[in-house]
């Protein structure tokens, strides 16, 4: 039975890191302020936690944006995007070093 008023929303993580499978959001209506909120269960658990929302064994090596919990760990990072990828970002952050201790 469909609501009316409901509107399922994609797990953010499994859109972004453009996963297969991509499961609902524990907050399906997306109008919660909890950033864990627009995330399935099982990334949810992973971020809550402190891990690579795609791995779950690593620490984050790279987060959505500077208030954000939401990561991938470097190998999974650079198996999603590509290595060049990952460099690239590697070279942007010493860009940002070398510039802030001008």
């Amino acid at each position: 039975m469909q609501h009316p008023h409901r509107q399922d929303t994609a797990c953010f993580a499994c859109a972004h890191f453009g996963l297969r499978f991509v499961r609902p959001a524990v907050d399906p209506t997306g109008r919660s302020d909890d950033e864990a909120d627009s995330l399935c269960s099982r990334h949810r658990a992973l971020m809550t936690e402190g891990y690579c929302v795609l791995c779950g064994r690593r620490e984050p090596w790279l987060v959505l944006h500077d208030m954000s919990d939401i990561g991938a760990c470097r190998p999974c990072y650079a198996a999603r995007f590509g290595e060049a990828a990952a460099q690239a970002v590697e070279a942007t952050w010493e860009t940002m070093d070398r510039a802030s201790s001008l």
